[in-house]
């Protein structure tokens, strides 16, 4: 995933409108971002399901400020 899809784009974007401005936003790219964070979704999953599969949780060591 690029990082500039997010950060540049719909962050912009999420930014602008929450400060009150008027935004059109087209629909392929909604679709665009969509399709991103999905993916970004998954790959989140498949580590997640990697970790507990291989157990690799067991073998952190905790951060103690």
């Amino acid at each position: 995933m690029k990082k500039g899809i997010i950060d540049d784009g719909l962050l912009h974007k999420r930014n602008s409108i929450a400060h009150g401005e008027m935004m059109h936003i087209e629909l392929p790219d909604i679709v665009l971002y969509k399709d991103q964070i999905v993916h970004l979704l998954d790959c989140y999953l498949d580590l997640l399901i990697d970790a507990y599969d291989n157990q690799k949780y067991l073998n952190c060591t905790p951060i103690v400020d």
